[in-house]
């Protein structure tokens, strides 16, 4: 089966001037309404566990679904755009399974967790019959965007190019969050700098999101479009921004993010590198070799052999992050083990689970009673497939692994023809992969990240579209 593109007719009168900007503005306008309805977080009357009532829920789920409607209104107008029935069929099934899932989900449901501990912890958790009406729309307004986002979207803009203004935003956004960090934050960095302080792992940077994770999860897309936008058009500010953007992402201490990109970075320095000597480009070729020793030389081997100075930035830095990750080890690791085995014991015991999930969104609040995290309000799977297989069953989770196969397959057709952002596509999607081992990342969530991570995938989709490449744009 075909899963690219939604077909489209064309006639010799369909070559005029089309509304690319609008349509392109219009979706950006529609996606921060899907985001806001998708969170579901009043942020303007409370902290982030106040939740929209109703009245609240239903405007923002209006607004979304009338900017929708209108996006795929202009597509089908002016580009008569054909279903594609590869994804259209698949998100018809995932977005049926999520809806039965939901209504069948009991309303009250009682269990025990074993703790990585040795301690049976029992719980008691009760659906709001509100929320099960909220999740089931929410999910059903977020299928209706896969399909416009995988199939549509990328054949009404020129060509994969089209989609460098989101990365540029990335970046700015990126940069907007460190600004306000730098001055909201001060008394951290100055932690850092301050010699006679030891290193504390629980001194970090966390900007306005109040979460050092989300904001490493920032830094770290900001790093990664940097090097698209490199991939693109070659600048030596590039390599700036990106090691700037790292500098500031070890005072994050987002353990994740900062091993994701000191690895990405090596592996995009050593391409660089060869790259580079293959072009026979000396200086560009010496950039990239310093990348890559800046990255592990003055961080990683220097701190590991104790060769930093004592109370310097770059020890304390080290010793935060050796520190950080000495608690994953004892801790995070099985925490997140625990979550992982509390999925598959709830779903071996629940055939309807197993094969449709518990519902997306619910999961965090089934979670989160599981687990007796009542500082918070949502609890995650932190790992992308195990969030799939457990909101939305195998169904969603097979749906999943084949939007996985034709984006790898994609990435690498791109290297084959050797476009130039074709590396850097197939780095990216490593890197969003990677991400989702450790934490509740993937390409089929609605919300703000798995929206930002399918619009970062974009260009793969938009590659092989018809009329899609203008001259130039591939090497």
């Amino acid at each position: 089966m075909n899963y690219s593109y939604a077909k489209l007719k064309r006639s010799e009168e369909d070559t005029g001037n089309r509304p690319y900007l609008f349509i392109f503005l219009l979706t950006c306008v529609m996606l921060v309404f899907n985001c806001l309805l998708q969170e579901g977080i009043a942020f303007y009357r409370g902290g982030e566990n106040t939740v929209f009532n109703e009245p609240e829920f239903y405007l923002y789920f209006s607004i979304t679904v009338c900017l929708l409607a209108l996006c795929y209104i202009l597509a089908i107008k002016k580009w008569g755009l054909h279903i594609h029935w590869g994804w259209a069929i698949m998100f018809l099934i995932i977005g049926i399974g999520n809806t039965l899932a939901i209504l069948l989900f009991p309303s009250e449901v009682s269990g025990t967790v074993t703790r990585y501990t040795g301690d049976i912890q029992p719980y008691t958790y009760v659906m709001d019959d509100a929320l099960r009406v909220h999740y089931m729309l929410d999910y059903i307004e977020a299928c209706f965007l896969f399909y416009y986002l995988f199939a549509i979207f990328p054949e009404v803009v020129r060509s994969s190019r089209s989609f460098l203004p989101i990365f540029y935003g990335v970046v700015i956004v990126s940069f907007v969050s460190i600004g306000y960090s730098i001055v909201k934050e001060m008394n951290v960095y100055m932690y850092f700098f301050d010699t006679s302080k030891p290193a504390n792992s629980s001194i970090y940077a966390s900007s306005f999101y109040g979460n050092r994770n989300t904001y490493g999860v920032m830094l770290l897309l900001g790093i990664l479009c940097t090097a698209y936008i490199h991939a693109d058009r070659h600048h030596f500010w590039n390599y700036i921004l990106m090691g700037f953007q790292y500098v500031m992402l070890l005072f994050v201490i987002s353990k994740t993010s900062i091993f994701i990109s000191t690895v990405f970075l090596a592996v995009f320095g050593l391409y660089r590198f060869f790259d580079n000597i293959h072009s026979k480009h000396v200086l560009k070729a010496t950039l990239s070799l310093l990348l890559l020793a800046a990255v592990f030389f003055t961080f990683v081997f220097m701190g590991a052999k104790k060769m930093l100075p004592k109370g310097s930035l770059l020890d304390k830095l080290y010793e935060s992050f050796h520190s950080a990750m000495g608690t994953y080890r004892d801790n995070g690791l099985e925490n997140r083990t625990e979550i992982w085995n509390a999925c598959m014991a709830f779903q071996s015991s629940n055939h309807i689970a197993l094969w449709l999930g518990v519902g997306e969104q619910n999961d965090y609040l089934l979670l989160n009673v599981m687990f007796q995290y009542y500082n918070q309000r949502l609890y995650f799977e932190h790992n992308g497939f195990i969030h799939q297989l457990f909101s939305g069953g195998i169904v969603r989770l097979t749906a999943y692994s084949i939007i996985t196969f034709v984006l790898a397959y994609k990435s690498i057709i791109s290297i084959i023809k050797k476009e130039k952002t074709g590396w850097a596509s197939f780095f990216l999607l490593i890197a969003f992969y990677a991400h989702g081992l450790t934490e509740t990342t993937s390409f089929l969530m609605p919300d703000t990240k798995g929206v930002v991570m399918i619009l970062l995938i974009g260009p793969l989709l938009a590659n092989e579209a018809p009329y899609s490449h203008k001259p130039g744009d591939r090497q």
